[in-house]
């Protein structure tokens, strides 16, 4: 299946293709927005969820075709028009995950939302963005810091900094930056994010 780009997404794939770390494995990276803290993560999400995936599924990422110049925009500008259809898709993974609570933005407890990563394993070639733990990997509750995309899923505003792990109300970091600490609680959290 072949999905629509969103504008996170192809702002943050400015892929870098490094070697192949196992027999048909390919690692890539990404650029993404970084933050200071839990709060600005926060302030540059449109909503902040607790929830569970239920499902997931790997597809083939094409970018939509724009009529600009600007490569932010188009990400195929200065590429000639013979060549567009030889790019390769970008391989995400999009999980659905039902809502259990919302911490800020518009959705309710229930509501089965999708979230897209880079990454994963179609075809027999695995693909593996650096920052990215998939959300399917995780066995534990999530907390979700998402950026909306008309038409499209969500995408974490940060593949490192846009997921903590949830187990009773205790809130944990899946990512390596020790500058950027969670609230200990969900708690906290709340209250962080709703003043």
């Amino acid at each position: 299946m072949n999905v629509k780009a969103t504008p996170i997404l192809l702002a943050a794939i400015a892929l870098t293709v490094l070697s192949g770390c196992a027999a048909g494995t390919t690692e890539i990276q990404a650029d993404y927005p970084a933050y200071d803290s839990i709060r600005e993560v926060g302030a540059a999400s449109d909503l902040v969820i607790t929830g569970e995936v239920v499902d997931s599924r790997v597809e083939n990422l094409y970018p939509d075709r724009v009529d600009s110049d600007d490569p932010n925009v188009n990400p195929q500008s200065g590429v000639p028009e013979d060549e567009i259809d030889d790019i390769p898709p970008i391989v995400i993974t999009v999980s659905s995950v039902r809502i259990t609570e919302v911490v800020t933005g518009n959705a309710a407890p229930g509501d089965v939302i999708e979230v897209s990563q880079l990454g994963g394993e179609i075809d027999g070639q695995r693909i593996v963005e650096e920052d990215t733990t998939l959300l399917d990997t995780l066995d534990s509750t999530v907390v979700l810091f998402l950026a909306a995309h008309e038409g499209a899923p969500y995408d974490l505003v940060n593949p490192e900094q846009g997921v903590l792990t949830l187990s009773g109300e205790q809130l944990r970091s899946i990512g390596s930056d020790p500058s950027l600490r969670a609230p200990a609680t969900l708690d906290e959290l709340r209250k962080l994010l709703n003043g």
